[in-house]
């Protein structure tokens, strides 16, 4: 299995080595579901938004000599060309190798078998991370499986999960915190985007005080701004704060439910400044959305 940069701490959390072989990566060969291929033939082929790649995404041991990559008839990223895209030879797409280079005119040949090949060509090499990084205390593993790409579609460049009182244990060794999994739906979230390349680092840790103690300075520097989503009208807003030379920002998401009051302060004593979406209660996946867009905006308007 591919390594993901993805650090457990503390060390009692295993990740099942082997993953779930039933399922193989959107980036790495997965196959057109049956399921799927039934349904484009009952609508005459026509399906798109049913599967989103505004760059086709491979890893570095696609890449043959010459930049030329050769993708088979079952792949996904082959259906989506094929059927989505609807290139003929020669066309060029948006592609990209993962945690490597853009390439904005990779060159399609449609291969006799039903496969396709892509010539890379010139790319450029973004190497930004992105500016903003969460902090998220685990939700529930349903809820957790669509934030893995949407946080990744946001732009993110780190990703810390958490624990806290609200959180319930098992949810810590669902399928969904799986390294495998959370590879895969990052880089889903990547080619959804299309703008970048680069797979978040993802930290994961049982212990929200440990993290905070000892992890947190490791990943975060202290002069970034660290805020903490609260509802409430009477607290601040975003855009309300003076960034002066701040370049980065740490967004804290707590569990459905809320931080309690313990937890609140502890984040309060690392640095983390209490802000308001308002009064209504948000579910984690619209809070962390509504965070994240904002913390962009707000260094974007500091910039320009």
């Amino acid at each position: 299995m591919k390594s993901c940069e993805v650090s457990f701490i503390p060390c009692g959390l295993r990740l099942n080595e082997v993953g779930d072989r039933r399922r193989r990566s959107i980036c790495y060969g997965a196959k057109v579901p049956e399921s799927v291929k039934r349904y484009l033939q009952s609508v005459g082929g026509e399906a798109r938004g049913l599967v989103a790649l505004n760059r086709v995404l491979v890893s570095g041991d696609e890449v043959a000599d010459g930049g030329l990559v050769t993708l088979g008839s079952e792949d996904l990223r082959t259906w989506h060309v094929r059927n989505i895209l609807k290139v003929e030879d020669g066309d060029r797409i948006r592609a990209g190798v993962v945690d490597g280079e853009l390439f904005d005119e990779a060159e399609v040949t449609l291969g006799e078998d039903g496969g396709i090949s892509l010539e890379l060509g010139s790319g450029v090499l973004v190497n930004d991370v992105p500016s903003v990084d969460v902090l998220l205390a685990l939700p529930r593993p349903g809820v957790m499986s669509r934030m893995w790409s949407a946080l990744a579609s946001l732009g993110v460049g780190n990703i810390f999960v958490v624990n806290a009182y609200r959180v319930e244990k098992t949810y810590f060794s669902s399928k969904v915190m799986r390294e495998a999994e959370i590879r895969e739906a990052l880089v889903s979230g990547l080619m959804q985007s299309g703008c970048d390349s680069r797979v978040p680092k993802v930290v994961v840790s049982k212990r929200l005080k440990n993290f905070l103690t000892d992890e947190l300075d490791k990943h975060t520097p202290r002069e970034a701004l660290r805020v903490v989503g609260h509802p409430g009208s009477d607290l601040r807003r975003l855009s309300q704060m003076d960034l002066g030379e701040v370049k980065r920002i740490l967004v804290a998401i707590g569990p459905e439910g809320g931080w309690m009051d313990r937890e609140m302060s502890m984040l309060e004593s690392f640095g983390f400044q209490p802000i308001s979406l308002g009064q209504r209660a948000l579910r984690t996946e619209v809070a962390c959305a509504a965070l994240v867009t904002l913390a962009h905006d707000r260094l974007a308007s500091e910039c320009a």
